[in-house]
């Protein structure tokens, strides 16, 4: 690939996707590769809206002219919705193998979670569409979807649009009925999510119903009360454990009953309680992978300021289908550049290696005047997933150079290197 131009490495890419997809057609006005491709690329691109894509793909003598028509009208298409999601999940699976094969796993130094994916779900919203209709209540409505955060190698994928509110209880319905029909079979799971997302119940039936077990780890919310709390021992003397002050099988009344763990942040002093349904890893490691939930937000962060997603393309749950399968493709394209191609050509994004070691220097000095202590597992440097605005504006900005990929590594390497 080091022989070809960034655009056509990412059209190859593409169209192998279209090889596990059951839903392509013939289509002489736009090609389903030219379907995925355009949207794509919008995604990777910085356009005000889809008629400024429009133009500037005109103006580009290198591209076929798309009809406005056409493109709109595509955004509606039920089938192309079914295509680009079987391609986004193909391209997700894809880059898996791939990058295990290169041994990313950002968790490789916890060897007691080797038997468990993890991941991270949460809801992520953008600005309706231009056109679109307001609600019975003369108000326009955000349109919401949720995404899965790989933790192991930092790939995103959309899992389901909701209903287009921003209410956490119509999201978490989305969620449950996609959720289940997606995981159910794969290996054991660790979820990490946000506490609007415990159901005690539902959770101990996805348990139930996979061999290997899904578990969740939440936050718990003040207002649950458990009808029932038994005291669970724990080795207090495990590096892992420090900071955590109780461990408890709690039940409530619905009969759902998880681990409840009290933690208390040696640095800070801010006490959490932390409710999940995995018991056999050490309840510091549990209090320790939640903090790591954050990261998905990091990525939404990408999205919106960097990629600049801020808006929905159209009106409907097709159209937000179809925008939410790109904009993962989009985003996992990028990672597979950092965390592959650029990787084996020794290029990294030192600058924010660099900063992260500087904040945890700030975090044990300041923890230290006060006489406190950093949980140890705060020393080990962990994987950041927000790309920096200067690597993806150096891909952005050569999607559309004749150079060859070979001559355009130095280049991602001093923008990686150092800020501007």
């Amino acid at each position: 690939m080091k022989n070809q131009t960034l655009k056509n490495e990412v059209r190859g890419i593409l169209e192998q996707t279209l090889n596990y997809s059951r839903s392509t057609r013939f289509c002489d006005k736009l090609s389903d590769l030219n379907f995925i491709e355009t949207h794509v690329l919008r995604v990777l691109g910085k356009y005000a809206s889809g008629r400024d894509y429009l133009q500037t793909l005109e103006d580009d003598l290198e591209n076929d002219r798309i009809a406005r028509a056409t493109y709109f009208s595509s955004l509606h298409s039920e089938r192309r919705r079914d295509m680009i999601g079987e391609c986004e999940n193909a391209l997700y699976k894809t880059l898996g193998v791939e990058m295990a094969l290169e041994n990313v796993d950002h968790f490789r130094k916890f060897p007691e979670l080797d038997e468990y994916d993890i991941s991270s779900f949460d809801g992520h919203y953008r600005k309706h569409a231009c056109h679109a209709p307001r609600d019975d209540k003369g108000k326009y409505r955000a349109t919401g979807g949720i995404f899965g955060l790989n933790m192991r190698n930092g790939l995103m994928q959309s899992l389901v649009t909701t209903d287009f509110t921003v209410s956490k209880t119509n999201e978490i319905k989305a969620f449950k009925k996609r959720f289940g029909a997606s995981f159910i079979g794969k290996r054991k799971m660790i979820c990490l999510l946000d506490m609007a997302y415990w159901d005690g119940p539902y959770w101990q039936e996805v348990k139930a119903l996979k061999q290997n077990g899904i578990y969740v780890i939440t936050l718990m919310k003040d207002n649950l009360r458990p009808t029932k709390e038994v005291a669970q021992e724990f080795d207090r003397n495990h590096p892992y454990n420090f900071g955590v002050e109780s461990v408890s099988e709690v039940t409530f009344r619905s009969g759902a009953s998880s681990t409840k763990i009290v933690y208390r942040d040696p640095e800070t002093k801010k006490k959490y309680v932390y409710l999940t349904t995995i018991s056999k890893i050490e309840p510091g490691l549990v209090a320790h992978l939640y903090l790591h939930r954050w990261k998905i937000e990091k990525v939404f962060d990408v999205f919106k300021n960097k990629l600049y997603e801020k808006k929905t393309w159209a009106d409907g749950e097709v159209s937000a289908d179809i925008q939410a399968s790109a904009v993962a493709m989009a985003y996992n394209l990028l990672l597979r550049k950092q965390e592959i191609a650029l990787a084996d050509e020794g290029v990294f994004e030192i600058k924010l290696e660099e900063k992260q070691k500087k904040a945890i220097a700030k975090r044990v000095d300041r923890a230290e005047k006060k006489g406190r202590k950093v949980h140890p597992l705060v020393l080990i440097p962990h994987k950041f997933f927000q790309m920096s605005a200067q690597y993806i504006r150096y891909f952005r900005n050569n999607l559309r150079s004749t150079s060859l990929w070979k001559d355009l590594i130095p280049g991602f390497e001093k923008t990686m290197a150092c800020y501007l």
